[in-house]
């Protein structure tokens, strides 16, 4: 313990003994300052080529060069830091790398890679540059020259053990143009030679004549013998050992030259410093501008056909690469590139690098959906959670044949859409998604009878989308362009997948779920192909028995007061005087002996989550051109005339040309299937088939088609509701409701279910398996067995429409 003790005691001894040392050589010599500092690293970095004129054959992490370029990164941070905004002294040790251009040898020395890996660290050392200082001074000439040789270098399609660094250093440069878009002009050569762009571009030393301009015609070269190769082959270790000796002996001029021409130098470049940054910050609001102070007109673009934008072209070389995490940054990269709100479409340059990329894009998504196998099982597909900016990794969902292949199509997908919501200028990618990927690739597959994958496929494509751009080109694909062509035309694909359907056993469930995910992600335009444009007429409701007595006080009222503004109803439709009574038909369908709650029916259970969903179901549709109030045509009610708006009465002139008058004699309608009156449509007449089927129909597809109806009764719109939420209402003859397809399997099921024993403790046993999450469906193929599921699933889907009924009342009635 005196040991310890007597040796804390020493070193605090030596410690001030130290300091005091340090205190009195300080004063005797003062420390070096920061240029200085930053001037020894750079002539230590100098002398080890002057030393080494042979190419040495250590790496370069065995000298001393990550040491000294290190050092000077973190002096050029340090002199940031202590510079404050009131400040506008030009930093100098940022000055003296600008005036000798430092960056000019490091890119030759990059260039030849000599020492081994000194490529990296040079690499590192400018991107770490560019991204830690506040604002670094991209538009000087000794700047984005040398990082426009180094994105060159960068190349993927090369393989090459510094991809990873590589792709680093272009995304950083991709992130300072989209932070200041002004400066993708460095990456476009020909732009240089403008007038808004030579006044930020100081000392630019322009390597390419320009272009259509008369005043160069007479100094222009062939073509072929204009460009002027400036980085020596790879593989060619004599051009690299020249260039290495070419650099000593611009280093050794440096040396020679330094001292006698810093000051002239140093005055010169700090005036045109200081010029630039406060030129580039007027420029960019004034590039536009007159002396008058009027817009001026916009310079045309004087690329050539061969030009290209040379960041981009750089980054998409790394899409191919095999590391995931190199093509995760790549894809970052081409997003910050392309989401520029000033990106120019109508460069030439941009336009065919911009072209490039999009038809990877597609060309990359037939590709991967061609590998999956059409044998995985639709639940995985639909568990199957991915998105393109998480690098894949184990994770807790079980492996199964192909999700490799489903996952990178999933994740390029979900790039895809990403790039749509953000970059908004790329036009030609929706028309080119649609021809190439939807029509070439899926369309194909889709309408053929015996491959439901392909609808399982596109069903968690539909559901994963948030581009409403790339929706509309679905909807364009489904149901065609123009809605007035989709009438004379006839059938549309929506229309024969849903009614290949019908007959078809071997598709329906995969076509419930296609159209489920049609429902999630709501289209307007699909929703009224596919449901609104054969019911927005009314044809439904039986006006002449509506002429003798109404289905309710309240429709009484609101007809007599058409066109006036009630205030404290937002929609009588959805919320009529005699709503207890409509929700009663619901709960009250089935008799209580052949119920699986004997005791009565608790829809107060539903609420809660019928609330949320319908809210939700609100906020989908919101931007949607639906009426607020269920009116009939003016040829058929004069009194609902002053009240129709015109989004309604467009639809009415619409379905005028396809759907057939009471009066008239019997057409056809756009499925080809004579009706006399009212036609449901495909989808609703399919669903209403089943629902009356439920008791003989296995669980499965009973269980998807209540889960359609059910997201359709959700719908905010009056037609629908009359149609799936209000048994009270006069319907015509021969007309097919909900309403009236669960009384008829209920008839149905009151007949067949009390002749079995023991009835009421299998409905029991059916309902303790089918209410569990997730719920266990009997497998065996007794029919009597899928009767009481039957029962099951259509009570709870009485107290689920009730519950509904209810919600929508309430929400109608704030």
């Amino acid at each position: 313990m005196y040991l310890c003790k007597s040796f804390i005691e020493l070193d605090k001894m030596f410690s001030r003994l130290s300091d005091v040392l340090q205190t009195a050589a300080d004063v005797i010599a003062p420390p070096p300052t920061p240029l200085q500092e930053f001037e020894y690293h750079w002539k230590q970095i100098k002398n080890f080529y002057v030393a080494n004129k042979e190419p040495p054959k250590i790496h370069v992490n065995d000298t001393n060069l990550p040491h000294h370029l290190e050092g000077m990164l973190q002096i050029l941070i340090a002199e940031q830091s202590e510079k404050t905004e009131a400040e506008k002294v030009v930093n100098t040790c940022m000055e003296f790398l600008l005036t000798n251009r430092l960056l000019d040898v490091l890119e030759q020395l990059s260039v030849a890679d000599n020492p081994p890996g000194i490529r990296v660290c040079v690499l590192n050392w400018i991107r770490r540059m560019l991204s830690c200082l506040e604002n670094p001074p991209l538009e000087h000439a000794s700047l984005f020259q040398p990082i426009q040789t180094f994105v060159k270098i960068c190349d993927g399609r090369n393989p090459s053990p510094y991809e990873q660094e590589e792709i680093l250093f272009l995304e950083t440069v991709a992130g300072l143009v989209r932070k200041d878009p002004f400066l993708m002009n460095i990456f476009l050569p020909s732009h240089q030679h403008s007038a808004k762009v030579s006044v930020s571009l100081k000392g630019t030393r322009t390597k390419k004549l320009p272009t259509k301009n008369p005043l160069f015609d007479c100094t222009r070269i062939d073509a072929n013998i204009r460009r002027v190769e400036i980085l020596p082959d790879g593989n060619n270790e004599s051009e690299k050992s020249n260039t290495v000796n070419s650099t000593v002996d611009k280093l050794d001029t440096v040396n020679a030259e330094e001292e006698s021409d810093s000051t002239i130098v140093k005055d010169n470049l700090r005036e045109r410093y200081c010029d630039s940054r406060s030129i580039s910050s007027s420029s960019k609001s004034d590039a536009n501008m007159d002396g008058s102070g009027e817009m001026k007109k916009e310079v045309k673009c004087d690329c050539e056909e061969t030009d290209r934008f040379n960041l981009l072209d750089a980054i998409l070389t790394y899409f191919e690469s095999p590391d995931s995490k190199i093509v995760v940054r790549a894809c970052e990269g081409a997003l910050l590139t392309c989401s520029s709100p000033t990106l120019d479409t109508n460069c030439i340059s941009v336009c065919a690098s911009l072209e490039d990329y999009i038809t990877f894009l597609i060309l990359k998504l037939v590709y991967l959906s061609e590998r999956i196998p059409e044998d995985i099982e639709p639940g995985d597909v639909e568990e199957l959670t991915v998105s393109w900016g998480l690098i894949p990794r184990e994770s807790e969902q079980h492996n199964f044949i192909g999700r490799a292949q489903l996952h990178e199509f999933l994740c390029w997908m979900d790039y895809t859409d990403c790039v749509a919501r953000e970059c908004m200028k790329l036009q030609m990618l929706g028309p080119k998604f649609r021809s190439e990927f939807l029509v070439g690739a899926i369309e194909p597959a889709l309408i053929a009878i015996d491959t439901p994958f392909m609808l399982v496929l596109m069903s968690k494509v539909i559901k994963q989308l948030r581009s409403i751009y790339l929706m509309d080109e679905i909807a364009n694909w489904l149901v065609g362009e123009d809605q007035l062509d989709a009438y004379a035309r006839g059938d549309c694909l929506l229309n024969i997948i849903i009614e290949n359907a019908q007959d078809n056993s071997e598709v329906l469930l995969s076509a419930m779920q296609f159209i489920e995910a049609l429902l999630d992600n709501p289209h307007e335009r699909i929703l009224h192909e596919m449901i609104f444009r054969y019911i927005n007429t009314r044809g439904y409701y039986d006006h002449m028995s509506h002429a003798m007595q109404s289905w309710s006080d309240e429709e009484d009222e609101r007809d007599r007061r058409r066109g006036s503004a009630d205030g404290a109803i937002k929609s009588r439709t959805l919320a009529p005087h005699n709503i207890l009574k409509v929700i009663n038909n619901f709960l009250l369908l089935l008799p209580r002996q052949i119920m699986a709650e004997a005791t009565g029916t608790c829809y107060e259970e539903y609420v809660q989550d019928a609330s949320r969903h319908y809210k939700n179901w609100i906020k989908k549709t919101a931007n949607f051109s639906w009426p607020v109030e269920a009116i009939s045509p003016p040829e058929k009610e004069d009194f609902g005339a002053a009240s129709v708006s015109p989004t309604a009465s467009l639809d009415m002139r619409r379905n005028n040309i396809a759907q057939p008058s009471c009066s008239k004699e019997p057409q056809c309608n756009d499925s080809g299937i004579s009706e006399e009156s009212f036609y449901e449509g495909p989808l609703l007449k399919l669903l209403f088939s089943h629902v009356r089927h439920m008791a003989v129909q296995p669980c499965e597809i009973n269980l998807a088609i209540i889960a359609i109806l059910s997201k359709l009764a959700f719908l905010p719109h009056p037609y629908l509701h009359e149609l799936l939420l209000n048994p009270e209402i006069p319907t015509a003859h021969g007309v097919n409701t909900l309403w009236s397809s669960m009384q008829v399997v209920a008839r149905q099921l009151l007949l067949e279910i009390p002749k079995h024993d023991n009835f009421q403790k299998k409905i029991g046993d059916a309902s303790k398996r089918l209410l569990t999450n997730p719920p266990v469906i009997c497998e065996t193929s007794d029919e009597n067995e899928s009767l009481f599921e039957a029962i099951v699933v259509l009570e709870e889907f009485c107290k689920e429409l009730a519950a509904i009924t209810f919600v929508k009342y309430h929400h109608a009635t704030e």
